[in-house]
């Protein structure tokens, strides 16, 4: 909607056309209408549902609330936002142009769904660099990871999110304009929401691609290379010499972090001195390395989901931006096609946390079944056991 650029919201002309086949849509095919509309509802019921019960499970298990699902839970509620002002908006905006959900809701589709995904894309670039800290530097991390910092932390990220989408409450409006009858029969007026200023939109997406897409994904990718080689040198060790070396200050660093906020002082007493045989106690560093690596792997398979979601919107973008227009059938169609995959991110994530943690499938479960323990649990551990 982007080609419609208005200096006010005033009845305008949309304009004459040759023939109505310049104008004729796919989506106006009963049958790929109404696959669209199953895809659609899909992708909204699931990211509704799904990221409810994420934030559900978090919020009502105490063993929940380590550093990555203190995070996981915000990235949820940006994919949440998503499912409710975004997913059916642009459904009615690809199989009807005109708009019939008001200036509000056209000025909050475009801001929301900005701030949701500059949302998504931070959250997921500080949980790599705090996983990165943990894991290579964990003793600095026990220092670093405050709640004090972390509700700072998560403060900016909300505050950056909303300041890159306030643009698009200035520039997007609902417009008026009369169509002809090679579009409409007989000829009407039909509300757009579509820019109303002229903005330069390759210069934009093009910068958008770089710097909220690209960059954070190079970095995403590096820290979290290095961090699996560091994992998987460890696994390789003997369980005497990880013992000695690198595992204890990886705990002690994740113990002290992840009980800091919800255990009491006398928690890692009562963990280390519960009576237990020498021998079970021997196998806890191995265990948690065991951990580590499933959060790591859940970790790198939502970083996966997002840019296999994310990736063809944007590389449509760009060949929009950087070629000719045209109306051809397939291309009409790549973006309700681009749009769902897009928004598929959102409802895929609370899919990944159950078939990939154990922790959040049993705490799921029991929130599912009632059975959410009412009192207080402060046995110690580590931000790893969240898998």
């Amino acid at each position: 909607m982007s080609s419609f650029n208005n200096s006010n919201s005033t009845n305008v002309s949309f304009g004459s056309c040759d023939s109505k086949s310049d104008y004729e849509n796919p989506l106006e095919d009963s049958g790929i209408k109404a696959l669209f509309i199953i895809l659609y509802s899909i992708v909204f019921i699931c990211a509704f549902i799904g990221n409810i019960l994420v934030i559900t499970v978090v919020l009502k298990h105490r063993r929940m609330r380590t550093i990555t699902n203190f995070f996981l839970a915000n990235l949820a509620v940006a994919d949440l936002a998503v499912g409710i002002f975004c997913v059916l908006p642009n459904l009615s905006v690809n199989l009807s142009p005109n708009w019939f959900l008001g200036r509000t809701m056209c000025k909050l589709y475009y801001f929301v769904q900005a701030m949701s995904y500059t949302a998504s894309i931070t959250i997921l670039t500080v949980i790599s660099i705090e996983r990165y800290v943990a894991i290579i530097y964990p003793l600095r991390a026990k220092q670093l990871t405050t709640m004090c910092l972390l509700r700072v932390t998560v403060l900016l990220i909300w505050l950056i999110s909303a300041a890159s989408g306030i643009p698009f409450l200035i520039v997007y409006d609902q417009v008026s304009i009369l169509v002809p009858a090679c579009v409409s029969t007989p000829p009407s007026v039909m509300n757009f929401c579509m820019p109303i200023h002229d903005i330069n939109m390759r210069a934009y997406n093009t910068s958008n691609f770089l710097i909220w897409f690209l960059i954070p994904l190079c970095l995403m990718t590096t820290l979290y290379v290095h961090i699996s080689v560091v994992l998987w040198k460890s696994s390789s060790q003997s369980p005497q010499s990880g013992l000695r070396t690198h595992n204890p200050r990886q705990m002690h660093a994740y113990n002290a972090s992840d009980t800091k906020q919800h255990a009491s002082p006398s928690a890692p007493l009562k963990s280390r001195c519960n009576g237990k045989p020498q021998q079970k106690s021997h196998n806890k560093p191995e265990n948690a390395l065991l951990a580590r690596r499933k959060v790591i792997r859940l970790l790198i398979a939502v970083l996966m989901s997002f840019t296999l979601c994310v990736l063809p919107y944007y590389v449509w973008k760009m060949w929009q931006m950087w070629t000719e227009p045209s109306f051809n059938n397939w291309e009409l169609l790549l973006t309700p096609i681009t749009f769902v995959i897009f928004y598929l991110n959102s409802a895929l994530n609370p899919l990944l946390y159950a078939f990939l943690s154990d922790k959040f499938r049993q705490s799921l479960i029991e929130v599912l079944t009632c059975k959410v323990h009412k009192r207080a649990n402060f046995t110690l551990k580590t931000i790893a056991s969240t898998a």
